[in-house]
């Protein structure tokens, strides 16, 4: 019966008019406002679900672009079932550490009497009668969640939390997390908007400019069909997406089957880029493989010349 911050109070005709707006008036309940309520939040979860939880974000002053939706937020949003598995059977083992406080406290200033200091702050609309209860007694005995374990302010915060949704979308991704479909559809719409779409502008501005690969085509020709020869159809396809150019450069000394192989695997990520589904840090990666492999050759070659005064051997 305390008020609290965030609570809500309408009339019981509220459902009602609430459900002829969406025009959904054969989905309430005279007799049962709440389930109405309930009804009608799952059908504007469906509809549009990044309006569903943006207007639960906040603006942080170190994030420049958008709203961020940290997950101590998240876990309000979700069902007690799904919030319970999330945080018991992921958030606690897949944090370790210290590194558990750092999700939902970070250091801040506060301007007093006395001047500025610094002090630890819950951010926005912590609620630690929500989460605690789902944390096992371990965690506080173990101080995981002291004032000494917060981020050291809302830059490591947003990170954390980035990398806390990144291995949320993953374990869903491998089915190592059953949420119901709302929860793990929530997550997936966050994850999307705020780390991968991150992420994968990073990735088109490197494709948009041409790199590595503008620094692979300007090596000696015996140096790059090496490293070609050498890699497999993943790295190379990375290496080439987005570029007819670079595709075609490299393709002269593949077999048949080989371009075939580069041709699916450039399917594939484009697919996976699309959906959403591409592990980007691992495409970043295997896209620098082919220009690592020949800047390797290279620094082995140059080895070779100094040991062997002046000879080179090549394959």
């Amino acid at each position: 019966g305390a008020f609290r911050e965030g609570s809500a109070y309408s009339s019981l005709r509220y459902p009602q008019a609430l459900a002829r707006a969406l025009a959904r008036a054969g989905d309430t309940d005279a007799l049962d406002a709440i389930g109405t309520m309930v009804t009608l939040s799952a059908a504007l979860r469906m509809e549009a679900p990044d309006s569903y939880w943006a207007s639960r974000a906040f603006k942080y002053p170190s994030r420049r672009e958008g709203l961020y939706l940290p997950i101590y937020e998240l876990l309000n949003m979700l069902s007690d079932k799904d919030a319970q598995l999330l945080v018991q059977n992921h958030l606690v083992i897949k944090t370790p550490g210290a590194m558990l406080g750092s999700l939902f406290l970070y250091r801040g200033q506060a301007r007093t009497a006395t001047g500025i200091q610094e002090r630890v702050e819950a951010p926005h609309s912590f609620d630690p009668q929500r989460i605690y209860p789902y944390l096992p007694a371990s965690v506080f005995e173990d101080g995981r969640l002291s004032a000494a374990n917060a981020a050291d302010g809302p830059d490591e915060f947003l990170r954390r939390n980035d990398e806390a949704y990144e291995s949320l979308f993953q374990a869903l991704r491998r089915d190592a997390l059953a949420l119901s479909p709302e929860g793990s559809e929530l997550i997936r719409s966050v994850y999307l908007s705020q780390v991968y779409s991150v992420k994968r502008q990073a990735f088109d501005a490197l494709v948009k400019a041409g790199k590595p690969f503008d620094e692979f085509k300007r090596l000696p020709e015996a140096i790059a069909r090496r490293a070609v020869d050498s890699s497999g159809a993943e790295a190379i396809a990375a290496g080439v997406f987005g570029s007819d150019e670079a595709l075609a450069f490299v393709a002269r000394w593949c077999s048949r089957r080989k371009r075939e192989a580069i041709a699916e695997e450039l399917q594939r990520i484009a697919s996976a880029l699309k959906e959403g589904r591409a592990d980007i840090s691992a495409v970043m990666a295997d896209r620098h493989a082919l220009a690592e492999k020949a800047a390797a050759l290279l620094e082995a070659d140059r080895r070779d010349a100094g040991a062997g005064g002046g000879r080179v051997t090549r394959t």
